[in-house]
């Protein structure tokens, strides 16, 4: 019974020691590939969440606000200059963007994925 508890705390230790070495070294691997990457691992978090904006028309002008700080971004007189105004003037990869009834996407410039939204 001995040598059974004694061949368990061994394995058990073994195990252990066995995950701690597998994580330290996929860490140093990620960490390698991040600064081949130019990643830095260590900058502080930005935030993730596309910016939510919605389109007002004054007679033929398209005026592009974000929808929860009111904070103005571009305008246009299409979507598709819209789309690119805020990609050029703003530096703004991707944004969600409500129009009456429907959801477009602006990603990098261009429109995406127009999307029909259900009444609640």
């Amino acid at each position: 019974m001995n040598d059974f508890l004694e061949l368990l705390c061994v394995f058990a230790l073994g195990w252990f020691l066995g995950q701690k070495f597998l994580i330290y070294g996929m860490r140093k691997i990620v960490e390698q590939h991040a600064k081949d990457l130019g990643i830095d691992l260590d900058a502080e978090e930005q935030e993730s969440l596309p910016p939510r904006c919605v389109i007002e028309k004054h007679g033929e002008q398209l005026y592009l606000y974000d929808k929860d700080t009111n904070d103005f971004y571009c305008q246009a007189y299409t979507l598709e200059a819209l789309a690119e105004a805020l990609y050029n003037n703003r530096k703004i990869d991707l944004a969600s963007i409500t129009i009456k009834d429907k959801k477009v996407w602006f990603v990098k410039g261009k429109i995406s994925n127009t999307v029909q939204l259900n009444e609640s």
